[in-house]
């Protein structure tokens, strides 16, 4: 019963109010889709503006030595020119380094397995954006691209590397907005979370809004909470008499469960299960 009263309690944390965590699940895919996009065009643009181009363009001794660099680490020719032109532009655009937008190029291509030497400059970009939007630096931002890249394989592979970086970085723009988290606290969470949520089929978008919506009001304690009911879910619904599994087995997602809790209890679970 410890277990049960435990999985109520978060679903109760979760669920006040139930339309807000709702509208944080379900329309998150469309919101964070088009959050890349501001980041492309008005967000930067507005934080370009109020910049003052950081003098000439980077040496271009220091930019030929970035260049070879990378092509001894195996960075197609093609690649480099790609990623030097998008590196200038965005030096003379936003006043950041063009140097530091080349050398990225390596961690990119070493956190991300099987960039194709036409990907690689487009997710340099996206990534070099999304540092500069969340005030982060290319080599986080590459780790954690790498991390959701292995979490998250099977959606990369069925909308393609590019898509699933430009929405990826939508996604972090939104999850800040919206939750206030930054982009090493949603790593911390993901790896906390130990994989549960993708192990029951629980898609990215769900996962980053349950997450976001848990650490803001359980904190460190957010990642074991959701891995927790999420281990306990359909043994702890059973036991109130409900299913949170649909036809096929397959768990249903975290606003249907909650529709299902509340129809039962109210909208106070824990409350209404005590008395």
């Amino acid at each position: 019963m410890k277990q049960l009263d435990f999985t109520l309690s978060l679903i109760d944390k979760l669920s006040r109010p139930l339309k807000q965590a709702q509208s944080s699940v379900t329309g998150f895919a469309e919101k964070s889709k088009a959050a890349f996009m501001q980041i492309g065009g008005g967000v930067l643009a507005l934080a370009g503006t109020g910049m003052a181009i950081r003098g000439a363009l980077s040496p271009a001794v220091e930019m030929y030595d970035a260049l070879n660099d990378a092509a001894a680490k195996g960075i197609d020719d093609q690649a480099l020119k790609a990623v030097q032109r998008d590196a200038l532009r965005f030096s003379t655009t936003y006043g950041a380094s063009a140097v530091e937008f080349v050398q990225s190029t390596e961690s990119i291509n070493s956190a991300i397995a099987g960039l194709a030497g036409n990907e690689l400059p487009k997710v340099t970009k996206v990534a070099n954006t999304l540092a500069f939007a969340l005030k982060s630096t290319a080599a986080e931002t590459a780790e954690f691209m790498g991390q959701m890249f292995g979490n998250f394989s099977a959606d990369a592979e069925r909308l393609g590397k590019v898509q699933f970086a430009e929405q990826l970085a939508g996604k972090m723009v939104y999850m800040r907005k919206v939750f206030g988290t930054e982009m090493g606290t949603i790593k911390d969470l993901m790896e906390g979370a130990r994989g549960v949520g993708t192990n029951y089929g629980v898609g990215l978008d769900e996962q980053l809004a349950v997450l976001g919506q848990l650490n803001r009001t359980l904190g460190t304690e957010a990642s074991s909470a959701y891995e927790g009911f999420m281990t306990g879910a359909v043994e702890g619904a059973k036991k109130l008499g409900l299913s949170f599994t649909d036809a096929t087995g397959k768990m249903l997602s975290m606003p249907e469960m909650l529709i299902k809790l509340q129809g039962k209890y109210g909208k106070s679970l824990e409350g209404n299960l005590k008395a």
